[in-house]
């Protein structure tokens, strides 16, 4: 408001937004690649090495040991005498298979892809192989874990990991790098860039099979399930009633076990209390001369399923309204939120949205009563009903309008999905003398996960934009760069525009796309923190009073942005209704994109105006250069999708929601209130990945 004036997998890469050392002020100049390695190898778990293994598709790789030498076991109980595991990810979540090695042999181990187990699937009564039957199938970048000191056979401190670079043939095609989000009505989309000499595209589910056995050795059976989402020409993939029944993890939710017959069901009770289905789903590319490319990057369930509704809960609905449910007897019980059961089985609150130009109130005979008749639909979801009120009363309006304030303080929202544009060339022809290869000195604040994120984000504050990647072989795989990206963007919101890239991997150069105004502009908004900090933060002050202090200063001095939310909402209307023309979409987005600045602290610290994503970001930038340990965190609140803040004091995290701490009817209602606070439970449902990072944060010392 703005006023006057797993078992043996070593500590696998982290999703810490704070590590000791990454929150970078007057670095060093010249810091080398090698460094960075050093100071993030604690946090990854492994230490990368420059060498990288070249293979076609059915080449072995060669590795000479010492004869006879006996490999200390890396398994609890049982393993597999050899030092190696190849995985299909950089976080070493996933392995393909362990290459086996019987001591004695000539000195030699063998990484062999005939030793992978068959993974395939069936389409249109056609067997497609993903990997094994003597190949190392659709997979162009893989990861080599060493475990072992090859001439001792002593177990590693931790391990370290060699990329495989699969070369395939000329008419190969490139992995989709997929976007993810969950639409205005509920419904999953994925969207991703046409993929060159691809005639179609999968959307294809894999369902998890346990990687290991009881006996903490590998599973020799297939690791996974797969099944058909979706096929097609459109790079894009929106969910329909059909697809959700595949993506829905659980069957059965708590809202079922208020129903007696079910509650009686032992069946019933055992899926409910089950773990949700973990399973990722992926996309991949291919051809007429039905080439494949290799997967998409994985989206694991818990990052969509959460915010997918798939039923309202009418069990918990009429338990709430001491079972009226939609029937009503007062006006006054006119409810503005309903329980809706979500694609994970959780249950969530979601706001009302009610259609006056349709309500009707009316006398009727049968009932010898006024009647009040008020249809609505569910924001975020596909659902509608009707409420009735029976024995209404002639100032309805009245009692609706004053419903309406409340669910209007329920929908202060505004997330927008993050896009970074990427482009792969086989040349950028760029000036040598503007390529640079070390970190870069800043006088910022900046976050970064691992090495590669803080080459990219210290050379973007200095405004160097043409980056030497020779020692960062992980690019190879296109994926780890497009993320690497994202998280760059996305937890440094000082960069005040999404920046996009060109790579070249034949010359090993990255070109990052930053207008010239676009970085005057993040000079802009480090003065007037620097300003703000200097005006509200005392010498002496609690952590407590530095994060009050911050949040008053920006509850006095920002407007809430409905023209922006508008927009929002708007543009993703347009863009999810399939009779939308092209020129129908471009307006709606141009129109979305003039409120840019609005879903960025840049919007709330110098044009005193943003939504929900602007006030987070402002107070995380704020608290954060106040010495505080901060979050910001994503979710669902009743009115839509929402952004707000985690801060931690006293041992605890506490909420801070600065968008609805600024309410005139409400000040600070949301100011360092417990996660378990009624509050905030009823209304808040933080996102699995903001879960994450709060477990794994790593804080400032």
């Amino acid at each position: 408001m703005r006023k006057c004036n797993s078992k043996f997998l070593v500590a696998i890469l982290t999703f810490c937004i704070i590590l000791v050392g990454c929150t970078g002020k007057s670095k060093k100049s010249g810091t080398t690649v090698e460094d960075l390695r050093k100071k993030y190898s604690d946090s990854i778990g492994y230490d990368l090495s420059e060498e990288i293994y070249t293979v076609n598709q059915t080449e072995s790789i060669n590795i000479k040991v010492n004869n006879n030498v006996i490999f200390e076991e890396y398994f609890e109980s049982s393993h597999r005498p050899t030092p190696f595991i190849v995985y299909t990810d950089d976080k070493l979540e996933n392995p393909l298979f362990v290459p086996f090695y019987e001591s004695g042999d000539d000195g030699t181990i063998d990484i062999d892809p005939k030793e992978i187990i068959g993974e395939s699937f069936i389409f249109k009564n056609k067997e497609y192989t993903l990997s094994g039957r003597g190949t190392w199938g659709m997979y162009e970048t893989l990861y080599l874990a060493r475990y072992n000191d090859l001439k001792t056979g002593k177990k590693l401190d931790k391990p370290v990991v060699y990329i495989i670079d699969v070369n395939h043939d000329n008419d190969k095609l490139e992995a989709p790098v997929v976007t993810k989000r969950v639409t205005n009505d509920g419904n999953l989309r994925l969207d991703w860039k046409p993929v060159e000499g691809a005639t179609g595209y999968w959307v294809i589910k894999r369902e998890k099979r346990s990687a290991y056995s009881s006996d903490g050795g590998l599973n020799s059976a297939s690791r996974y399930h797969y099944s058909f989402i979706g096929t097609g020409i459109e790079t894009n993939f929106i969910s329909d009633k059909k697809s959700k029944e595949f993506l829905k993890q659980k069957n059965y939710s708590a809202d079922d076990l208020l129903d007696p017959r079910k509650a009686a069901d032992v069946f019933i009770v055992e899926q409910v209390n089950k773990a949700p289905v973990d399973y990722d789903i992926f996309v991949i590319a291919q051809n007429d001369k039905d080439k494949l490319s290799p997967p998409s990057n994985m989206i694991n369930a818990g990052e969509f399923t959460d915010a997918m509704p798939y039923r309202i809960a009418y069990n918990t609905f009429m338990k709430n309204t001491n079972n009226q449910g939609f029937v009503l007897k007062d006006l006054k019980d006119i409810p503005t939120a309903v329980p809706v059961v979500m694609m994970d089985g959780s249950i969530r609150n979601f706001a009302i949205q009610y259609d006056l130009k349709n309500d009707k109130f009316f006398f009727s005979k049968n009932a010898n009563k006024n009647i009040y008749n008020l249809p609505i639909s569910i924001k975020n979801t596909p659902f509608t009903d009707t409420i009735k009120v029976y024995g209404a009363s002639e100032d309805y309006e009245s009692v609706v309008k004053a419903k309406s304030k409340e669910i209007e303080d329920l929908s202060k929202t505004g997330v927008s999905n993050l896009i970074v544009n990427a482009e792969y060339k086989a040349e950028l022809n760029l000036d040598k003398s503007s390529v640079v290869n070390t970190v870069a000195t800043v006088d910022y604040n900046y976050v970064a996960h691992s090495p590669l994120e803080e080459y990219i984000v210290t050379n973007i504050l200095a405004g160097n934009f043409n980056l030497d990647m020779v020692a960062f072989p992980e690019v190879k795989n296109k994926i780890v760069l497009s993320e690497a990206f994202r998280n760059v963007v996305k937890n440094n919101p000082i960069i005040t525009n999404l920046p996009g890239y060109y790579y070249s991997d034949s010359e090993s150069l990255l070109q990052i796309s930053v207008s010239e105004d676009e970085f005057k502009k993040q000079k802009e908004i480090a003065e007037k923190i620097n300003q703000i900090i200097k005006t509200v933060i005392k010498d002496g002050m609690s952590d407590e009073e530095k994060s009050k202090a911050i949040n008053n200063y920006l509850t006095e001095h920002t407007e809430y942005d409905y023209d922006a939310l508008t927009a929002l909402k708007n543009y993703e209307a347009v863009e999810q209704n399939k009779a939308s023309t092209s020129a129908q979409i471009d307006k709606a987005k141009n129109n979305f994109i003039k409120y840019n600045e609005s879903f960025k602290a840049i919007g709330v610290l110098i044009k005193d105006k943003g939504v929900c994503a602007g006030y987070a970001d402002a107070y995380r930038i704020l608290a954060s250069y106040a010495g505080l340990n901060v979050l910001k965190v994503h979710g669902d609140v009743p009115g839509g999708r929402h952004a707000w803040n985690l801060v931690y004091l006293d041992g605890k995290w506490l909420v801070v929601d600065v968008t609805w701490n600024d309410s005139a009817n409400n000040p600070n209602k949301y100011l360092h209130i417990s996660q378990d606070d009624p509050t905030y439970v009823k209304n808040h449902f933080i996102s699995a990945d903001s879960i994450r990072e709060r477990d794994n944060y790593v804080f400032r010392k």
